[in-house]
């Protein structure tokens, strides 16, 4: 099954302010801003960002942005919540340090 980032948009921004909220909170805090995660996010859910748990795969405009090399390691979500932090949040997150170096785009 394919699970579409922008089919959950409102709880992956939800999720997304949350986790910030505990970066920043951290012993090592992160460089980017919120307005830095909110924009990845925007443009990921612009471009598709998707999961496919019959693959493994997360895609992007197209391409594989990560995906599993064994088989018996894809995973497979009980919830969308840990869907959006598992599979999603870790490019939303790197990509908002991306554009806080004054990138345009993800």
């Amino acid at each position: 099954m394919k699970f579409l980032l922008k089919d959950h948009e409102e709880l992956a921004i939800k999720l997304a302010k949350e986790r910030f909220e505990k970066r920043i909170m951290s012993d090592v805090p992160c460089h980017f801003q919120l307005v830095h995660v909110l924009e990845s996010l925007r443009q990921y859910v612009k471009g598709n960002l998707s999961y496919n748990d019959t693959t493994g795969k997360t895609t992007f405009q197209g391409s594989a942005v990560g995906s599993y090399t064994r088989k018996e390691d894809i995973q497979k979500y009980d919830n969308i919540m840990d869907l959006i932090v598992y599979e999603f949040l870790n490019h939303i997150f790197s990509s908002a340090n991306r554009l806080s170096m004054g990138y345009k785009t993800v």
